[in-house]
Parts: structure tokens; C-alpha cells; sequence
């Protein structure tokens, strides 16, 4: 039996955009309950409590988290201002503010372990203590990392503690934030890095294409066209399983959406540098909100032997466009992305509308502004989608297929995986009507009828999804 759960009253939930300027007057008023509601992302991150450093792991997060902005494009962190997740959107926000006294913490102990823990020194980082305007006895603290000039950059954490917290200062890592968390990157991957030189990658990604597209010319000369479409399809399974594999969710609730065009076609200017149209749609797919759920990995795709882009956030999502005009996308269906803000181990794992509807959405508005670069202009897409591993605790995921309902009326999986296969004629595409065909297929699997569906509407008598209808809520 479903566990009786209100759903949450989504009228209340605001998301108060904030750029960089605002942040900053906000800061310098002292007005700091003003940071209600404002979302964590790439360059803003909050931190309930200080970092406590008598304890080594508190050491190694303050140091982690520094290091992670500065490889990024810099940012600010807060101490003493708690956030949570919101169903809403994809990203932790603000809820209250913890103040704290000046002498609660010495800045200079912070400063010592930044100075001794990462290479090479950081340049302008400012960690201060700020009043509240309210009570000149209470306040915040800031930890301000510039943007740091690229000529230095990696930074490096030069030391770390082992699970017996025992300090090892022979180990190097690498950290980058990507949107609002800190990934780290293997020791390969350093050794890559500082072997090609993080400026020159580009270049040897287009050496590896010209070699790659020499090696095709001669070997394959002029293939039959319809062999060349089955080996295209049949292709799709085992490269939709690959994304699974290198971004780690193939264990994990997962959905995956693929097309596949059903005749030869080339994507023009696939392989151009990152200043080309088709890689910034791959780096930066489409957006229809502030912190909403969307595609983008948070990092630079990279051409594969030749033959497609890829990007990929491990755990998280993973992207890639081929050369052929296949385009994959996979995400995690677990609370980190596609079941965000409502999930508790000892309940039923929930899909979010929001995410579901959001990211279909996208994906279709991806690839209609990938269409102009199809060469020639591919008549019909093969579709395919895929849910696994929807469960918890052996319980069948859940979807409320209406925002407002409670779990008294959410709609249970049949299954604990599914696929759904169908042909979309691309003549005159729409986002909103082929989005509508993705998410159907999966509302339809739970038992949610069309109109029923959330951020949907019927047009000319044709059901589509509505993107107002979606940013409508932020």
C-alpha cells in the first residue's frame, strides 16, 4: 500500500534568480535573511555550519570545496547559511540563516590550511567575518575565491587523509565544481592533464579526428546505404549501454532517450572547435530556467575517435551526438536528479514531474536546434526511451501524475523497467509535440492518462507539452 504523503503545494515555491551583483550587495547590506530562497549553483555554495577543523575531514572539505571553484571560474562561499533540497528545481536553496559571532571561528586557521594544502597558492582569496545589519553582535562568514588567471591553473590538493585519518602528503588531487557540486577527477586523469596541457586539448582532439576520418575514408570507401542504417540501429543499443557504463549510472535507476535518424546523414560542423555552433548546443544544450532540469553536464564534450561528441558528469548525465546524427542522452532516475526532493531511503522512490516533463522537453528542443546542421534533412527518427532500476527496497517507483495530488493517488510502475520504441516524422519538427510523444509514452507506462499529464496542453486537438507552463513556476 502507498504510504499516505502530501505532495507539495507548489504555489508557495518561488526560485529567486541571483546573479553575481546582487549576491554582492546583499553581502555588503548585512541583510542576509534576503538570501531566502536564492539557489545554490556553480560559483554560490552555502554551508550550514563552519568547516570544524580539529577534524582532519573537515581539513580535507574546506580544502576540496576551495579548490573546486577555483578550477572552475571562482565563486563564494557561505558558512552559517543552511539550505535543502526543493522539488521544484535542480539545486539545493536557501532556508535559513544559522548566525554565529565573530570569535566563533579564526579566519587566518582557515587561511593556513588553504596556504599548506593546495598547489600552486591561490591568488586574492578573502575569508571574513560579516555583520548582520539587524545585530552587530551576530553575522555570517564569506570565503571568497576569485577567478584565478589560467596560466596557473590546476590547482592541487597536496595532501590527504586516508579512512584511518592518518595524513598522507605524497598524494595529489584534482578538483573542478561542476553546477553545485565538487566532482573529483582521477589520478589518470591528472596525469592526462598535465601531459597534453589543459589549453592544447583541443588540438589533439582534432588531430585524433583527422587521423580517425582518414582511417574511414580508406577503409570503408562506399558503403550500401541500407546496410549502413541496420549498423547505425543496431549501433544505438550498444552506444546508449557505453554512456551508461562511462558515467557510472548503469547500476543505478536510470532513463535514457535516443534518436536515431532513419537515413544516412552527417552532422555538419560536429567536430569544429568549442566556438562552433554544434559543440556549444553539446557544452550549453538549451535552458528554459533558472536551476531547472535540464541537460547541461556542466563541462567542456569531447570528440571521441573521431566518430562523436561526448560529455559526461559521472553518476549524474551523460550527452553525446554522433557523427551519423544519433543523439543519446542519459540521466540518473534516483534522488540525485530525476527523483530530486521527495526521496527517503525507507520510502517509495518518486519520479518528479517536473524533472521528467523538464527534460524531455529539452531534449526535444535540443534536437530541433540541432536539425539545420543534418546533412541531408533526416526524414525520420527512430525513438527509443528506457527506464531501469526504478525501485527502493524492492517497492515499485511511483509517479503523481498531477501536481497537487497527494500519494494517496500516485500511480505505481508496473515494473521495475521499461523500454518504448517509435518512428517520428521530422516534416515541420515540433519540440513541444515530440517532447509530448516522450513523456506520454512514459506517463502511459505508469497509467497516467493524456490529460492528465502535467505541464501539457491540447493544440488544434493535439496534445504537447507547454514550456510557459513549466517556467510558470519558477
Amino acid at each position: 500500500m502507498l504510504q499516505l504523503l502530501l505532495a507539495p503545494d507548489f504555489k508557495r515555491y518561488a526560485i529567486k534568480i541571483m546573479n553575481k551583483s546582487e549576491l554582492n550587495e546583499i553581502l555588503a547590506s548585512g541583510n542576509f535573511e534576503n538570501l531566502i530562497g536564492k539557489v545554490e549553483n556553480q560559483w554560490f555554495e552555502c554551508k550550514k555550519a563552519p568547516y570544524f577543523i580539529d577534524n582532519p575531514k573537515q581539513k580535507q572539505e574546506l580544502a576540496k570545496d576551495i579548490v573546486g571553484m577555483a578550477n572552475a571560474e571562482g565563486g563564494v562561499i557561505l558558512l552559517g547559511v543552511k539550505t535543502e533540497k526543493s522539488e521544484l528545481h535542480y539545486g539545493d536553496e536557501v532556508v535559513k540563516i544559522n548566525y554565529f559571532n565573530q570569535n566563533f571561528l579564526n579566519p587566518n586557521d582557515y587561511l593556513n590550511i588553504v596556504n599548506t594544502w593546495i598547489y600552486p597558492v591561490l591568488v586574492n582569496i578573502e575569508i571574513a567575518w560579516l555583520q548582520s545589519a539587524q545585530n552587530n553582535n551576530i553575522g555570517i562568514f564569506v570565503i571568497k575565491i576569485p577567478s584565478q588567471p589560467v596560466s596557473i591553473k590546476p590547482f592541487l590538493l597536496t595532501r590527504t587523509y586516508d579512512e584511518n585519518q592518518k595524513l598522507t602528503e605524497i598524494t595529489f588531487g584534482y578538483c573542478e565544481r561542476k553546477k553545485d557540486n565538487i566532482d573529483s577527477i582521477s589520478i589518470g586523469r591528472i596525469h592526462s592533464l598535465i601531459k597534453d596541457g589543459m589549453r592544447f586539448e583541443e588540438i589533439y582532439q582534432r588531430i585524433d579526428t583527422i587521423e580517425s576520418s582518414l582511417f574511414k575514408i580508406v577503409e570503408n570507401g562506399i558503403s550500401n546505404n541500407n546496410q549502413a542504417l541496420n549498423d547505425k540501429k543496431n549501433s544505438v543499443n550498444e552506444s546508449t549501454n557505453d554512456l551508461l557504463v562511462i558515467s557510472k549510472l548503469i547500476d543505478k535507476p536510470y532513463l535514457t532517450l535516443s534518436v536515431c535518424p532513419n537515413n544516412q546523414v552527417s552532422v555538419k560542423g560536429i567536430f569544429e572547435g568549442r566556438d562552433g555552433d554544434v559543440a556549444k548546443l553539446i557544452d550549453h544544450p538549451p535552458q528554459l530556467r533558472y536551476s531547472g532540469f535540464d541537460l547541461d553536464i556542466g563541462q567542456y564534450s569531447k570528440i571521441i575517435e573521431g566518430k562523436k561528441r561526448q560529455s559526461l558528469a559521472n553518476g549524474d548525465k551523460g550527452l553525446e551526438l554522433w557523427k551519423n546524427g544519433v543523439l543519446v542522452f542519459a540521466a540518473n532516475a534516483g534522488p540525485d536528479f530525476l527523483a530530486w526532493g521527495n526521496y527517503d531511503k525507507h520510502q517509495l522512490l518518486r519520479l518528479n514531474d517536473y524533472a521528467i516533463t523538464e527534460v524531455c522537453y529539452l531534449f526535444a528542443l535540443l534536437l530541433q536546434k540541432l536539425l539545420p546542421f543534418y546533412s541531408p534533412y533526416p526524414e525520420i527518427f527512430s525513438v527509443r526511451i528506457q527506464l531501469k532500476n526504478l525501485s527502493n527496497n524492492d517497492k515499485p517507483c511511483v509517479i503523481l501524475g498531477s501536481i497537487g495530488h497527494s500519494m494517496l493517488n500516485a500511480k505505481a510502475a508496473p515494473g521495475t523497467e521499461a523500454e518504448f520504441n517509435f518512428d517520428f516524422n521530422t516534416e515541420a519538427f515540433s519540440a513541444e509535440i515530440f517532447s509530448f510523444h516522450l513523456v506520454s509514452s512514459i506517463y502511459e507506462w505508469f497509467g497516467v492518462e493524456h490529460n492528465r499529464i502535467p505541464f501539457t496542453s491540447k493544440k488544434d486537438e493535439i496534445f504537447q507539452v507547454d514550456p510557459e507552463k513549466i517556467m510558470s513556476q519558477r
